[in-house]
Order: C-alpha cells, then structure tokens, then sequence
C-alpha cells in the first residue's frame, strides 16, 4: 500500500477541481496519488500534541511533526512505501522502528544544510530508517552524499525543479504605461536589494511575497520604508500568472543556500518566456545564467542588479532570446509531468524490493531521475553585447545545483 504524508495541509481534490477550470496550477502530488491509490495523509491542526512531541520538538523537527508521525505510523503496516520530506521521513521511519514495522520510505530533501535535519540525519543515523532520498538539484545531491558517505550515498536521487506547465504558460502581456518589474516569493527573498537598485528607477516593481510551502519562520530581507514605486500585492493565482506575462523582467533576488531558493519563481517565469534576472549562488542557479537562461548579479549588490535590470529593458531582442532560451529549457526539464513519472516510479521500485531482515541499509534502486544537463560551452554558449556590464554564460562554471 502507498501513502503520502504532508507536512503542510493541502486540500489536493480541492486543488485539482481549481486546476481543472484553470484557476490555479495542479499539485503534481495529486497525480502521484492517483496513480499508485494511495492514502493522503494530512497534518491535522487538532492532532493531539503531547508532552514528549514538545520536548522531541525542541531537539529535532517540530512537536507537530512528532504527533503526526506517531499517528500514521500506528496506521501503516510492513512493506507499505511512503512519500514524505526532509525531518518527517526519519521521524516517521524511527517511530515505525520502535513499532517493529519495516515501511520503505521515499523522502524529499529541500533544506540538505539545516541543523536540525542534519543533527536528525548525523546524530540518529536517519539513513537507517530513510530508503531513498529525492532532490531537486545535483549540488543538493552532491552535499547530501557527502554527508551521508558510504553508508547511503548511492540511495541519493536528482530530479529537477518541476511546475506546471499546462497552467504557466506564455500569453500576450496586459499594456502598461511603464514598464514592469516583478518578483515572488519569500523564503530566503533579498527584497532589501531589489528595493535598493529600482527606488529611482521609471519602473513599477511589484512583489507577491507568498509562498504557498513556507513554514512559520521566513528567512528574508524585507524593507522597512518601501519606495514609491514599488508594491508588495497577495495576487490569487490567476493574476499571479498574468503578473509573470506582463513582466518585463522577473526578478528573483535571494539570499542564497542550499536549498536553491527562488528556483521555483525562476521556472514558472521562464515558463511563461519571460526573462529572468536571479542572484547568482552556487547551483542551480550559476547554470541557469551560464547556460545563458537567465541573467545573473552578485549577492546584495544594487548596483549590478540594476545595470541588469537596464539591460533587459534597453535591449528588448537580447531580452527576448534570453526568455526563448529559458522557455526551451523550461519545457525540456522542469515539467511536473516529468517529476509525477519519476516519483511513481521510485515509489514503485521500493514496493517491488524484497524486505530485508535488517533493514540499516537498503539496495538502492535502478535511476529513475535524469542527470544535470551539460551547459553549452565556447562557441556554443550564448553571449550578450560584451560592452554591457552584465554578461551571460560565456563559459560553463560545472558546478550545478
């Protein structure tokens, strides 16, 4: 039997009837139920809390996480696969130990450096209760193996940030006066910087600093006096597509990490052809401007931001490549429907494998996830005006998120 257990509540029927008449993108979570029958599981806000999921709470994980896990492990049984993430697949997977039920476990890993699921994964050993770990990017790949050696290393597993592409979508821009800036999402968000480089700018910025994943703690930089021209605006999801149309430039300004913050903001642009201007941080993002899909600034940099910001709007046929050639990227490898294949099918690899008597360390499955693509390089790599101050993949860096 397959289950999946979400941290965070999502009606994922609900979603799917919006999606349907268009109102908003599917959850690809959704689709991997349908496909395997499996049981959803939801963090319940009136799940009962008890004093020993505080005090585990303030160690590893959050007290939440601990009822959950207590509750679905009395309800899954030996040989049932489950889909979960990061600190509550090895929660879920120990408390299933204690219970003498050996439960396969697929997990996905979005934050790799956060102290608590490394105190989880180092302290605890979580590789002993976790069968196959999923990222999002090769350098979340790379840090994970590292960490976990030879003990695990070979159960790490890559696919690429997905959305939905039948609903973002390139369409016609909505006319207006000035031309438009616009960013989304909060996690790990310089907004501080994007402020800095736009304030005297003749640009309308708009931000919709929401993220439908984020936890109750945001990491950010958020200004305190927000300049005239710029507007923070809670769109529902129909405007929140056509903002991305009507942009000029889609600006996903972090704070860098890991956990390759803004990736989704930066595939749902490029999945409407618009062009992108990200914070240059190691991974995935360095490969989308040196593959030439975006345009990169430093960190905390004002000045390189808005040169970049300029250059995307004083040369609208550069502009328009760039967002051609993240619109190709985009459809090649960032399509939800490529992560529902791959999810299904690990999941499907783990209940075909025998259980093992001592299941520490479980035989990896066949690769269901595609490697990092290879960036173009020399000739192949694509070039803006050398007299700009911002340049674009003139050589491939190799290192990738």
């Amino acid at each position: 039997m397959y289950h999946v257990l979400l941290s965070v509540p999502f009606d994922l029927a609900a979603i799917e009837e919006e999606a349907a008449q268009d109102r908003r993108p599917r959850h690809y979570l959704y689709r991997v139920a349908q496909t395997l029958d499996a049981t959803v599981h939801q963090t319940a806000t009136d799940t009962e809390i008890s004093t020993l999921d505080r005090i585990l709470g303030k160690i590893t994980g959050m007290p939440r996480s601990w009822a959950q896990a207590r509750r679905v492990a009395r309800q899954v049984r030996s040989g049932d696969v489950v889909f979960t993430g990061d600190a509550d697949a090895i929660i879920l997977g120990l408390l299933c130990r204690l219970r003498r039920k050996r439960v396969k476990i697929l997990s996905v890993v979005t934050w790799v450096d956060s102290r608590r699921y490394l105190v989880l994964l180092q302290r605890l050993r979580g590789e002993r209760f976790v069968d196959t770990f999923l990222v999002n990017t090769p350098l979340k790949a790379e840090r994970l193996r590292a960490v976990l050696g030879r003990r695990a290393a070979d159960r790490v597993f890559f696919a690429h940030e997905q959305t939905d592409q039948r609903f973002f979508t390139p369409a016609p821009q909505t006319p207006h006066d000035r031309p438009l800036i616009f960013a989304a999402g909060r996690e790990h968000r310089d907004y501080i910087t994007l402020a800095e480089a736009t304030a005297d700018m003749d640009v309308d910025v708009k931000v919709c600093a929401i993220s439908p994943n984020a936890g109750d703690i945001v990491h950010g930089r958020f200004p305190e006096k927000i300049p005239a021209n710029m507007e923070f605006v809670p769109y529902p999801w129909q405007e929140f597509r056509q903002a991305y149309r009507d942009a000029d430039v889609v600006v996903v300004p972090t704070l860098g990490g890991f956990g390759s913050p803004g990736l989704t903001v930066a595939v749902e642009a490029m999945s409407c052809r618009r062009p992108v201007v990200i914070t240059r941080t190691e991974g995935t993002a360095s490969e989308l401007i040196d593959s030439g899909c975006a345009i990169g600034v430093e960190l905390f940099d004002p000045t390189s931001l808005a040169a970049a910001i300029r250059y995307v709007l004083d040369l609208p046929a550069e502009a328009d490549a760039l967002a051609e050639r993240g619109y190709q990227r985009a459809l090649r490898d960032h399509s939800s429907d490529q992560l529902v294949s791959q999810t299904v099918r690990l999941m499907r690899q783990l209940a075909d494998e025998p259980i093992v008597a001592n299941p520490g360390f479980a035989a990896p499955v066949a690769e269901a996830c595609r490697p990092a693509p290879t960036p173009p390089t020399g000739d192949a790599a694509p070039q803006l005006d050398q007299s700009s101050p911002v340049t674009v993949g003139v050589t491939a860096r190799g290192a990738a998120s």
